[in-house]
């Protein structure tokens, strides 16, 4: 079946490019500059984190190849355990501040798109 050539075109709602997207969201983000840096550099100390552990371990293994003193190994077993207590806070941390940005990001665009919605002409 086709269309009627009479029939007016309809015009759906406005689509955004990528460039628009990505400056809404990046403003979105600079609106809220203390939340952003704050989650950014939380996950990025708890992934530096979660880096010590496999180089810890690796002095560890050759420390007792070379047959080293019980209380350097002690050492770096703490240091290890340390280091995984350390990622496991920082990474709940950076994911509570990351889905809290996250969240109201979201209502922010949700409440703006209901409202250009709103304001548009009822035909």
């Amino acid at each position: 079946m086709t269309a009627d050539p009479r029939t007016p075109t309809r015009t759906l709602l406005p689509v955004a490019s990528a460039r628009q997207t990505w400056t809404t969201l990046g403003a979105q983000f600079r609106d809220r500059p203390g939340l952003s840096a704050a989650a950014a550099t939380v996950l990025v100390a708890a992934a530096t984190g979660g880096l010590v552990a496999p180089w810890v371990l690796g002095r560890l293994v050759d420390d007792v190849i070379a047959d080293a003193p019980v209380s350097r190994i002690a050492g770096r077993v703490a240091v290890i355990a340390a280091a995984a207590v350390l990622t496991g806070l920082l990474t709940a941390l950076g994911a509570a501040l990351a889905s809290r940005l996250g969240e109201t990001v979201l209502a922010r665009l949700r409440e703006r798109v209901l409202d250009r919605a709103l304001h548009l002409p009822s035909a």
